[in-house]
């Protein structure tokens, strides 16, 4: 296993955005097997109200985040953005969803008794985001420009 690629902290908050970092947040339970964390969980440690946290979670972009709740929002979420390791994890989950578009990756949201209700939509609505954002992409490289992520959410 190599090391995680090391990037800026504002870099890192672009590449995860808050819907990215709800879904991956979990805990362990004992060896290798994880917990997601729900909602209440999140808005107790975090200190956000409750609704507060589900509207974060479905944000494709921090821009309507303060910084305060941005910082309680992802330690809540077990996500570090100045750690390699979360860093890691993190872009090891973008990779699955992208190469899986059709098997939802993550055993651990599946078996939650919030996958119905709070999991499921979440992973639907960030994979058509990504997928747009794929797709756009390509369009983009082959009119020789960049595609910027942060303009292709709505």
């Amino acid at each position: 296993m190599g090391r995680a690629k090391h990037i800026g902290f504002w870099e890192s908050l672009r590449a995860y955005p808050p819907i990215f970092v709800r879904i991956s947040a979990r805990c362990s339970t004992g060896g290798n097997n994880r917990r997601a964390l729900s909602s209440e969980e999140l808005a107790i440690s975090s200190d956000i109200p409750l609704d507060r946290i589900h509207e974060i979670s479905t944000h494709l972009a921090w821009d309507e985040i303060t910084v305060g709740e941005a910082e309680r929002f992802c330690k809540a979420c077990n996500f570090d953005p100045t750690n390699p390791a979360h860093i890691k994890r993190q872009r090891e989950y973008a990779r699955s969803c992208l190469t899986h578009p059709h098997r939802i990756p993550f055993l651990y949201l599946r078996r939650s008794p919030w996958w119905v209700t709070e999991f499921k939509p979440l992973v639907e609505l960030m994979a058509n985001f990504q997928q747009r954002f794929v797709s756009e992409s390509r369009a983009s490289r082959a009119n020789g420009s960049r595609a910027d992520w942060r303009t292709t959410h709505a």
